[in-house]
C-alpha cells in the first residue's frame, strides 16, 4: 500500500485564506446561562413547551475538547433512542456560538 501525503497548497484543495486562518474565540457563557438559552429554544419547538428533557434534568456540563470543538454538552439522562433531532440541532447551534466559561 502506498500512502501519499496531501502536499497541495490550501487554494488547490478548495480552501481559501479564511478557512486556514485561526478562528476568533467564541463568546463565553456560564452553564446556567447556556441551559437557560437552550430551554428558551426548546420551549419554541411545537409540543415541547414544559416537557421534561435532558436539558432540564441534566443541564450543561464541561467536556474536554480539542481546538475548534465545543467544550460543553448536555448530560444524558434519558434513553438515547428517545433523543430528538430538533433538540440536538438547538444544542449544536449554541455550541457553535458559545463556549462554556472556565
Amino acid at each position: 500500500m502506498v500512502v501519499v501525503q496531501n502536499v497541495l497548497p490550501p487554494q488547490a484543495r478548495g480552501l481559501n485564506e479564511l478557512s486556514v486562518m485561526p478562528r476568533m474565540p467564541k463568546a463565553t457563557r456560564t452553564a446556567e446561562q447556556l441551559q437557560e438559552l437552550l430551554l428558551e429554544r426548546i420551549s419554541r419547538i411545537p409540543g415541547l413547551r414544559g416537557e421534561d428533557t435532558d436539558v432540564y434534568r441534566g443541564g450543561v456540563i464541561w467536556m474536554e475538547a480539542g481546538e475548534g470543538y465545543p467544550n460543553w454538552t448536555v448530560r444524558v439522562m434519558s434513553d438515547r433512542g428517545t433523543h430528538r433531532n430538533d433538540i440536538a440541532r438547538a444544542i449544536r447551534e449554541l455550541q457553535l456560538k458559545f463556549d462554556l466559561e472556565a
